[in-house]
């Protein structure tokens, strides 16, 4: 259950261009480097949720930060970073063209 500072993966109407963490990860997670990273940019879109809406994709989406399905009980939004007026582009993991994200399509977070 989200609280009252959190979005409800599971409700989403829009996509959404989202700073998130996981619940499941250590908040001291470092890469490669040492930096602390706990945070991913990603986009939360409704289409990604599965039938049961126990999990979401990531990585369809260009700059997406994480791959794959994870549990939607386990994204904690921290940020919403903008708000998509359609579908956002996709990207084709067959070696098809990058697609860049079109500044355009995004709406600016409400403050």
């Amino acid at each position: 259950m989200a609280t009252e500072n959190e979005i409800d993966v599971k409700s989403l109407k829009r996509p959404l261009l989202a700073i998130i963490r996981l619940r499941s990860e250590n908040k001291e997670r470092r890469d490669l480097a040492g930096v602390l990273t706990p945070y991913y940019r990603v986009t939360l879109d409704p289409i990604n949720l599965s039938p049961s809406q126990e999990f979401i994709r990531f990585g369809d989406t260009h700059g997406d930060e994480l791959m794959g399905f994870r549990p939607t009980e386990d994204i904690v939004v921290e940020e919403v970073i903008g708000e998509y007026e359609s579908q956002p582009p996709r990207i084709t993991h067959q070696g098809g063209p990058q697609i860049s994200l079109v500044p355009s399509q995004l709406t600016k977070a409400a403050a």
